[in-house]
């Protein structure tokens, strides 16, 4: 069984975007450990996103900062997104998670796709591959990740 793990951002407008992904199940046991795990994917994310954290979700814990409130960041657009390519480990299916107000200073020069060669890139594989798990709750191998979005 798995849990699920979600965190809504907004940008310079204060319109949100949510970034969800499935953690092993959470009970009273390793509600600690796991809130531990959650916050290390969320804070890698962070470290390459404009928005502002506003709300977190998972087992059943929600932290909500009031809704709406602007990144700080007057270049942080919802639009703009990190795509996070992801195989299960065990029945090699692909996923993909979409994290809103991307920084594009962490793009390879001329590319669509993040530099693999930064800490951050090198954190969010660590953060991910440790901590988030697939649909099916098998470990999970991070593939890459990429920009998308509208023209800006």
């Amino acid at each position: 069984m798995t849990g699920f793990m979600t965190f809504s951002q907004s940008d310079q407008d204060g319109e949100p975007t949510a970034t969800s992904w499935y953690t092993r199940d959470i009970n009273t046991l390793n509600y600690e450990t796991v809130t531990t795990e959650m916050e290390a994917v969320r804070d890698a994310w962070d470290a390459v996103t404009k928005g502002f954290i506003w709300k977190e979700e998972w087992g059943n814990r929600v932290q909500n900062a009031p809704a709406g409130v602007p990144s700080n960041d007057n270049t942080a657009h919802r639009e703009l997104k990190w795509v996070a390519s992801y195989s299960d480990n065990v029945t090699f299916k692909k996923y993909t998670m979409e994290v809103g107000c991307a920084d594009d200073q962490f793009l390879l020069a001329n590319t669509k796709f993040m530099d693999k060669t930064t800490t951050e890139y090198g954190n969010i594989k660590t953060a991910m591959e440790t901590n988030v798990v697939s649909p099916a709750g098998n470990a999970i191998t991070l593939i890459e990740v990429y920009q998308v979005g509208r023209d800006i």
